[in-house]
């Protein structure tokens, strides 16, 4: 019987996206909004609704939503971008720092489960391995949209 590695790799992530949730929800937050403490953490220029929208591949009115909790929340706070007054920048405030921290090392912690599990070769050639399927998608992905064109 052929094992379908796509339904493989759907199964893991599903795995790996519930015991994250499961860790993360210890601080009152979910993957998404960690994603998202993380992009404004890391990312070193002013970041926007839109920003997001982008790297989720989501709708408008879904981040807004997002954000609108994790600003009640105080994790976030909206401000005026100084040179185009239709966009709003999103801070991290303290809270949203501290709790940014926090993630950072629930993923390490899920991290470390994972490849525990693994040599330093097979991380290696795992690592190898996903960065070829992920081209191998995208190829897909663009050859699908030309065709419909």
């Amino acid at each position: 019987m052929k094992q379908h590695m796509g339904f493989a790799l759907f199964s893991l992530t599903g795995n790996i996206r519930r015991a994250i949730n499961e860790s993360l929800a210890r601080h009152a937050i979910n993957a998404v909004q960690a994603r998202i403490l993380g992009i404004l953490t890391h990312h070193p220029q002013p970041v926007c609704q839109r920003d997001i929208e982008e790297v989720f591949h989501c709708s408008r009115s879904n981040i807004s939503g997002v954000l609108d909790t994790m600003e009640k929340n105080g994790l976030i706070r909206r401000e005026d971008d100084l040179t185009d007054k239709r966009r709003k920048n999103l801070i991290l405030t303290q809270t949203g720092m501290d709790i940014s921290s926090l993630c950072e090392e629930v993923l390490d912690e899920i991290d470390d489960v994972l490849c525990n599990t693994l040599t330093d070769e097979e991380q290696q050639a795992i690592s190898e391995m996903f960065g070829k399927m992920t081209g191998a998608l995208e190829r897909y992905e663009q050859d699908s949209l030309e065709k419909r064109s």
